[in-house]
């Protein structure tokens, strides 16, 4: 299960380099910062055996990612970007 995850993450964080890239959009800069943390600690957890602090670490970059990429598409929504 946890390749599916990781494929879909990888999936994910290409699609929104490309955007990123295509868009040159400061904003999402910090959103493939996030992101790419975020790899660096999932792959940290697989390799050690899922610790709770880096569970917890995960998790809360998750919501970071999760209120970011939000305010982005209202921004978007609204024409501010």
């Amino acid at each position: 299960m946890a390749w599916l995850h990781a494929d879909s993450v990888w999936l994910f964080t290409g699609l929104l380099i490309a955007n990123m890239i295509l868009s040159r959009n400061e904003f999402l800069v910090r959103i493939v910062a996030v992101v790419v943390v975020q790899v660096l600690v999932g792959y940290s957890q697989w390799f050690t055996g899922l610790p709770w602090a880096l569970v917890a670490v995960h998790v809360a970059l998750a919501m970071v990612l999760l209120v970011w990429l939000t305010k982005y598409q209202a921004l978007v929504k609204q024409g501010a970007l």
